[in-house]
């Protein structure tokens, strides 16, 4: 594996799992703050919802900016976003759940971004995209078999805030790894419009029957991990 993906994976995998950690404390804070299974089930819905509205949006973005700058710009975001939360806990102790709803909103349109970009710098980076890939995807799954079990477990031990502070670290780490990847550009047709570039993925989807079933395999997971999460 070439040392460009190597930093992607590293950075990834601080980031996946800073995200597993931030979504189990703010579901089980939500559910102390208003004891509510509706109102906490909410998390995990809206995570699921803007991060999808996200990744609609995604080719517009990489039309302007490289795909390693998006991958930066999100993370940086997302870190930034942690960093005024652990800030008005310390100055009011306490922050309501409307105002946890607008910070996962906020967060998880990010990594809405980040997600489908992290996956498209693979063949950029990677010399065999069939390791690559494996290595990306066992690095997630991995992360989601320790994540929800070890976040529990912090929020339990340490409470809200120290653990969003392991939160931070592990972004701060992510965000400083994604700093030295090389530039990964996508190549872009000049008389393209924006309607163009958004749906020229879905009509190449619609095109190809395989492309078409997977994309409806991973539509139904995604939903389905939402549902079950909640």
């Amino acid at each position: 594996m070439s040392k460009s993906f190597l930093k992607l994976l590293i950075s990834q995998l601080f980031a996946n799992l800073a995200d597993i950690f931030l979504r189990v404390s703010l579901i089980a804070n939500i559910y102390v703050i208003t004891k509510s299974v509706i109102a906490t089930s909410m998390v995990p819905i809206l995570i699921g919802l803007s991060a999808f509205v996200a990744s609609l949006l995604v080719p517009l973005v990489t039309k302007k900016l490289a795909l390693n700058s998006v991958l930066s710009f999100t993370q940086c975001g997302k870190t930034f976003l942690l960093a005024i939360l652990l800030v008005m806990l310390i100055k009011a102790q306490f922050v309501p759940a409307l105002g946890m709803y607008i910070f996962v909103v906020a967060i998880s349109i990010l990594d809405g971004f980040a997600s489908p970009v992290s996956y498209a710098m693979i063949p950029r980076y990677a010399t065999n995209l069939g390791k690559a890939n494996a290595a990306l995807s066992m690095s997630g799954e991995g992360v989601q078999l320790i994540g929800w079990g070890l976040g529990g477990l912090l929020y339990t031990s340490l409470g809200l805030f120290p653990t969003l502070l392991i939160v931070l670290l592990l972004y701060l780490l992510s965000t400083f790894v994604m700093l030295f990847l090389p530039q990964a550009k996508i190549e872009q047709l000049e008389a393209e419009t924006n309607i163009d570039t958004l749906v020229k993925g879905w009509k190449l989807v619609a095109k190809n029957p395989k492309l078409k079933l997977f994309v409806q395999a991973n539509l139904l997971e995604d939903f389905s991990n939402t549902i079950w999460v909640s």
